[in-house]
This record gives C-alpha cells, sequence and structure tokens, in this order.
C-alpha cells in the first residue's frame, strides 16, 4: 500500500535548488526544508486518494507514470522524475508553465467522469469511496489553480 500524496507549489528558486543537488540523499535533504514550509496556501495533501485521481487522469486501471496524456497526467505521476530511485519516495516535477494547462485540464471534470472512471477501472469501489476520492480532487484541483495564479511549478510526492 502506497501512503499519503503530498503537492507543493514551489517558487523558481526552490526548484532550480532542488534540481541542482547533485544526487537524491541531497535533493531529498534539500526537499526537508520544502516540506517544513508547508502551507496551505502552497501546499495540499490529496491522501491515499492520489492513486485513484491518478488512475481516473489517466484511464488506466493502475498508477502508472508513463498513463495518459498531458495535462491530466501531470497532476500527479506525469510529471518529470526528480530522484533517480523511487524506491522509497516518489517526486514528480509540473514546470510553472505545464500548471495552467493542469489547472485548466482539471476544472474540465466533474464527478459523472470520475463515477464512470471508476465504473470502468473500479467497478467494485462502493460510492463511498467515489465521494472520498471526489473531495480530495476537488481540493487538488483549487490547490492547481491558486499554483497557477501564482506562477509556480509543482511538486508532487509520495512515500513508497
Amino acid at each position: 500500500m502506497r501512503f499519503v500524496g503530498v503537492h507543493y507549489a514551489i517558487t523558481a528558486e526552490q526548484r532550480d535548488g532542488l534540481l541542482g543537488q547533485a544526487d537524491d540523499a541531497a535533493k531529498m535533504e534539500f526537499f526537508g526544508g520544502i516540506e517544513e514550509a508547508f502551507d496551505e496556501e502552497h501546499g495540499q495533501i490529496c491522501d491515499n486518494a492520489w492513486e485513484a485521481i491518478h488512475c481516473c487522469l489517466t484511464d488506466s486501471p493502475k498508477p502508472d507514470a508513463k498513463a495518459g496524456a498531458a495535462p491530466d497526467n501531470l497532476a500527479i505521476l506525469g510529471g518529470q522524475q526528480v530522484l533517480k530511485s523511487e524506491k522509497e519516495y516518489i517526486i514528480r516535477l509540473a514546470e510553472a508553465d505545464q500548471v495552467g494547462a493542469v489547472a485548466a485540464a482539471l476544472k474540465g471534470k466533474d464527478k459523472a467522469w470520475m463515477q464512470a472512471m471508476f465504473a470502468k477501472h473500479s467497478p467494485d469501489d462502493g460510492q463511498d469511496v467515489i465521494d472520498v476520492t471526489w473531495d480530495w480532487f476537488e481540493k487538488v484541483r483549487d490547490f492547481f489553480v491558486r499554483a497557477a495564479k501564482n506562477g509556480r511549478a509543482v511538486l508532487f510526492t509520495a512515500d513508497q
């Protein structure tokens, strides 16, 4: 089972600092500072719903970083892989110039769309699972709108 997913809207300086680190250990150390600065304006938890959200956005039966197409897939796993190894931790980057397109794409999704994706890929999940996933999706959608408005890149992170 995977763990809690979190999005961070980061500045250009944070992006450059993270990507400029020499190796995964240094990137994780640098990321620790981003993580510590988490706030509700520039961060959004999506709990364990990130897997289902990604599957819905990519029309895929399982979380797959190569599934789907931009801009939908950039909301969770489709961004640039930041760490060389994702055995223990995932960090994916959607660039600032991509975030507006992601926000616009997410705005076009309604609950009927999500219910159709669940019916296709997870027909045994009950309405309660769909409702919880939808609630998290709405929060992620609002987060991307804020990040786009602020001209920030977005990191998606999750423990493995």
